[in-house]
């Protein structure tokens, strides 16, 4: 495919920033080790109601999901991500002045709002930003990989400082992580938009009505949602994201809530995170290793690990042994090392054999299904910790997402990993539209 000097210019650029950009912009860096203490000690949340405000979360997520189809389809994907990452900022501050768990759940509304763009968005301008060619598919796991080792790295050093600044004033790490994601605004107005496949001018601009923009949403979706029916692959793909990510999205406040059931204090909060993330950082820069170690086996390694690990922290209060925070530990650094390299993997393997205009309308579908099985299973986990507390939901949970991935992996067996040979031509055809 014949391409310009100044399209090739842009890309580089997009390739070279974009790592960097991941770092600052892929969680919130400083608040999201200590967000459980504040807004229990501080804020005076409950536990169940700090998890049952995530579960507001991806259900945000999944409302605002055509309202932030139509801002990036009439500013472009690079005006999406500044605006999406200065939402974050607003929701940074809005936390700062919350009170009671109403407060927090209307701050969320602005956090779900800024990450459902970023997610619509950042992978797909990524795998735009790669040149067409027969490695594409590895340059973007790398380049996305490099990124999250970067986030999980600088997150562990970050970690390691956030429970000695909340000691300090428990609003310091707030302030510190709106700096951090003003970095993460400046590096997305360096990235520059280009053309889909080559087909738009780098110029273009959608003069279409909101109105108009919303009926090729809600038209785009339901194709969506025929290519993903019509495609095993690509629904054994859905199916096993978004389930996996409501376990990764409920297990992170459970983890937070754990820990402070088992009296951590704020500064080994801080720690604890940090070594978490340095293996995290370490896992996720070898994710093209663990897919050329394991193949069509990945995402199984991936994900039955992680499930076995809910239920071991689960089972431990049955068990009264002095080494059990050690356990705990192990168990933690597992789910890290999973963590890392997944959301790369698998959009990887969503992104493969396909067109822009595809993945445009595969990541709508996969985002829809991924905002409500989160919402689902945190707000399942929300009444588990109400009901009982951290280790019998992670126990419960456990149990039962273990069940259900066996019998998605199951269903998964003859339908991801084959070789593109052994796809049916018309699934390979459908994705490949122009």
């Amino acid at each position: 495919m014949q391409t310009t000097d100044k399209e090739n210019l842009i890309r580089k650029n997009n390739m070279k920033i974009f790592p960097w950009y991941k770092m600052f912009s892929w969680d919130l860096l400083f608040f999201y080790a200590i967000s459980f203490l504040f807004l229990t000690d501080i804020k005076g949340l409950t536990p169940a109601q700090v998890i049952l405000t995530d579960a507001f979360y991806p259900f945000f997520k999944f409302v605002l999901q055509p309202i932030s189809s139509i801002i990036i389809s009439k500013v472009g994907k690079r005006n999406s991500l500044i605006f999406a990452n200065s939402l974050i900022n607003v929701y940074l501050v809005l936390i700062i002045f919350s009170n009671g768990f109403e407060n927090v759940v209307f701050a969320t509304f602005f956090c779900s709002f800024g990450y459902v763009i970023k997610n619509m968005c950042e992978a797909n301008f990524l795998y735009e930003s790669v040149p067409h060619c027969k490695k594409r598919g590895e340059i973007f796991s790398k380049l996305d990989g490099k990124g999250f080792a970067y986030f999980y790295l600088f997150d562990g050093i970050t970690s390691f400082f956030t429970g000695f600044s909340y000691v300090i004033n428990p609003y310091l790490p707030i302030i510190i992580s709106i700096i951090l994601n003003s970095i993460a605004i400046f590096l997305s107005t360096q990235l520059q938009e280009i053309p889909k496949d080559d087909t738009e001018s780098l110029k273009s601009k959608d003069n279409r009505s909101m109105l108009q923009v919303l009926k090729e949403f809600i038209r785009n979706f339901r194709y969506g949602f025929r290519y993903v029916h019509k495609s095993p692959r690509l629904r054994s793909l859905i199916m096993i994201y978004s389930i996996f990510y409501g376990i990764l999205v409920l297990t992170l406040p459970l983890r937070r809530s754990l820990l402070k059931e088992m009296s951590v204090s704020a500064e080994n909060f801080g720690i604890i995170f940090a070594i978490l993330g340095v293996i995290a950082a370490i896992s996720a820069n070898r994710q093209n290793l663990i897919h050329k170690l394991f193949r069509n086996r990945t995402i199984s390694v991936l994900t039955i690990p992680y499930c076995i690990s809910c239920i071991v922290i689960g089972l431990l209060p049955f068990f009264n042994l002095n080494y059990s925070f050690w356990v705990v530990m192990i168990a933690f650094a597992l789910q890290f090392i999973i963590r890392g390299p997944f959301y790369t993997l698998i959009k990887r393997y969503m992104n493969n054999f396909s067109t822009s205009k595809a993945r445009d309308k595969i990541y709508s579908v996969a985002t829809f299904f991924e905002s409500l099985s989160a919402f689902l299973v945190t707000a399942l986990g929300s009444l588990l910790v109400e009901w009982s507390n951290s280790s019998y939901a992670f126990l419960i949970i456990g149990i039962l997402s273990t069940i259900i991935i066996l019998l998605v992996l199951s269903y998964m067996k003859t339908r991801v990993g084959l070789k593109p040979e052994e796809y049916k031509k018309s699934e390979i055809e459908m994705l490949n539209l122009k």
